[in-house]
């Protein structure tokens, strides 16, 4: 799976930083993130799965700067330029090729809209790290094989009395291997 993370919009939602934040500090938080990121990706059993977290970065001009971090290398760190990171962030869902392997993180509404619209995994900025690591549990299937009922004919008589009454109806279902999921279509009357 690949997560594509509102960066900012996360660090709201779990550490309530607001938009008022010194340079300095804004690089703790985004450094905390990384680290804490990375230490979900080391708990999960998905071995395949990539990260990239999306920052705005608007003040600069020029292109994007799309890079791997160097202390997390799984990792990818976008700075958006001359967009904001909703911008960005849309427009990498629109360019998905495979929508089913992408999980868009973030409770931006109209992220939320993209991703669906896209046929996207959208999960919300607090069910991040369940996901994560729910997502590192092998599921069971649970497979219940189903045997046919043969009935004897007095059973049989029973049920038809019950579905039946006096006989009406019946007509409808005569013939049909499974009467009760497979009913017969009436056609409309020709003229």
């Amino acid at each position: 799976m690949h997560y594509l993370i509102d960066g900012y919009n996360l660090l709201r939602a779990i550490r309530k930083l607001s938009d008022t934040v010194p340079p300095g500090v804004l690089e703790l938080e985004r450094n905390w993130l990384l680290k804490n990121l990375h230490d979900l990706l080391k708990e999960s059993a998905d071995t395949s799965a990539e990260i990239t977290v999306v920052f705005d970065g608007q003040r600069g001009f020029g292109k994007s700067e799309r890079k791997p971090d160097k202390k997390f290398p799984e990792i990818t760190v976008v700075f958006t330029a001359g967009m904001d990171a909703d911008t960005y962030i849309e427009n990498a869902l629109t360019a998905e090729t495979f929508p089913k392997q992408l999980v868009m993180v973030s409770d931006d509404r109209r992220l939320v809209k993209a991703a669906l619209k896209k046929g996207c995994l959208q999960v919300g900025c607090l069910d991040l790290e369940f996901h994560l690591r729910d997502n590192s549990k092998p599921k069971e299937e649970i497979f219940i094989p189903l045997k046919p009922v043969k009935l004897t004919p007095d059973e049989t008589a029973h049920w038809e009395e019950i579905f039946f009454p006096e006989g009406k109806g019946k007509e409808e279902f005569e013939g049909l291997s499974d009467p009760f999921f497979r009913p017969k279509i009436k056609k409309p009357k020709q003229n």
